[in-house]
């Protein structure tokens, strides 16, 4: 199932956060990033061949909105931002 994920992808699910306080640069970047890979997740769903390589590319989907989801909680929390 997740044979068929790149490398570039599995990196950044299995990557933390360095870190709670964030500028808004930073933010900003971070979800530029992230986006990027749900986008390339979703190209490659719908190029998906067999339902063992679409099924490890919805959990790949799964893990980058809890990923996400995480981050927003983090966000919560961040004192140098307003907009949260």
């Amino acid at each position: 199932m997740y044979e068929s994920l790149p490398k570039e992808l599995v990196s950044y699910l299995c990557a933390g956060f360095d870190r709670f306080l964030l500028s808004d640069a930073e933010v900003d970047c971070w979800i530029v990033e992230w986006s990027q890979h749900l986008r390339r997740v979703l190209d490659a769903f719908a190029d998906s061949t067999t339902a063992d390589t679409a099924m490890g590319r919805v959990l790949a989907m799964d893990l980058l909105l809890q990923k996400i989801a995480c981050f927003i909680t983090i966000l919560r929390f961040n004192t140098l931002i307003e907009r949260y």
